[in-house]
C-alpha cells in the first residue's frame, strides 16, 4: 500500500508538471500571435492568465517538499523530484516572459520595417520550437531528442544580435521613433530568455534520466549526444 501511494504521488507530480508545461506553452503561443497580429485583447488574456501558472508553481513546490519529507526518495526518484523543482522555476519564468511580451503589444508600433518584422517573426517561432522540443523531450524522456534544442542556440543568438543591429540602424535613420523601439527591445530580450530557459529544461532532463549535469559544458547536438 505504501509503495502504491508513493508511486501515485510521483505520477501525480509528473502529470501536474506536464499540465503546467502545456499552459506555459499555450501562453507563449498566444502572446506570439498577439505580437505578430498586434492583438491587444489576446495579449491581455495572457497577462490575466498568469495567476493560474503562479498558483501551480506554489502547489508543485509544496508537493515536492511533502513527498521528500514523507518518503525520503533515492536514486532516480530523487532526481525526478529535484527535476520537478527546477523545471517549475523555469516554466514559471517563461510564463513571466510571456507576460512581459504581452504588456509590450499595445505600445509596439503597428508596423516595423519589413526585414525587422520578418526577423522578429522568425525569432519568436524559433523560441516556440525550442520550447516545444524541450517539453516534448521531457514528456517522452528522450534525451537525444532534447539535445537537438542546442542546435538552435547559434541561430537564436544570431537573430538576437541581428534584430538589435537592424533596430539601431532604423532608429538612426529615423525609420523608427526611439521611444517606439523600447517595447521591441523588451520583447526581444524576453524571447532570448525563453530560448535559454528551454535549454535549461533539457539540462534538467539529462540530470533526471542519466544523472549527469551538462550545464556550463559544451553543448552537444542530438547526433553527437
Amino acid at each position: 500500500m505504501k509503495e502504491q501511494i508513493y508511486g501515485s504521488s510521483l505520477r501525480g507530480l509528473r502529470t501536474e508538471l506536464l499540465t503546467m508545461g502545456s499552459l506555459v506553452q499555450m501562453a507563449y503561443s498566444k502572446v506570439r500571435t498577439s505580437v505578430l497580429l498586434r492583438d491587444d485583447k489576446a495579449a491581455d488574456e495572457v497577462v490575466r492568465g498568469d495567476d493560474v501558472i503562479d498558483e501551480m508553481e506554489l502547489e508543485l513546490d509544496e508537493k515536492c517538499t511533502s513527498v521528500i519529507a514523507r518518503t525520503q526518495p533515492v536514486a532516480r526518484d530523487l532526481r525526478f523530484i529535484l527535476t520537478v523543482v527546477r523545471m517549475v522555476l523555469d516554466l514559471e519564468r517563461i510564463a513571466d516572459e510571456a507576460v512581459t511580451i504581452g504588456r509590450q503589444v499595445k505600445p509596439l508600433p503597428e508596423a516595423l520595417p519589413q526585414e525587422l518584422e520578418q526577423e522578429l517573426a522568425r525569432y519568436m517561432q524559433l523560441a516556440f520550437d525550442m520550447l516545444d522540443t524541450a517539453l516534448g523531450a521531457f514528456r517522452n524522456e528522450d534525451v537525444s531528442f532534447g539535445m537537438t534544442v542546442f542546435q538552435s542556440t547559434e541561430e537564436s543568438v544570431h537573430l538576437l544580435l541581428s534584430i538589435y543591429e537592424k533596430l539601431m540602424n532604423d532608429v538612426r535613420q529615423a525609420r523608427i521613433d526611439p521611444a517606439a523601439a523600447i517595447p521591441l527591445i523588451l520583447i526581444v530580450r524576453s524571447i532570448d530568455r525563453i530560448c535559454r530557459r528551454s535549454e535549461n529544461i533539457v539540462e534538467h532532463l539529462c540530470f533526471m534520466c542519466d544523472g549527469i549535469t551538462v550545464k556550463h559544458r559544451v553543448k552537444l547536438s542530438g547526433a553527437e549526444a
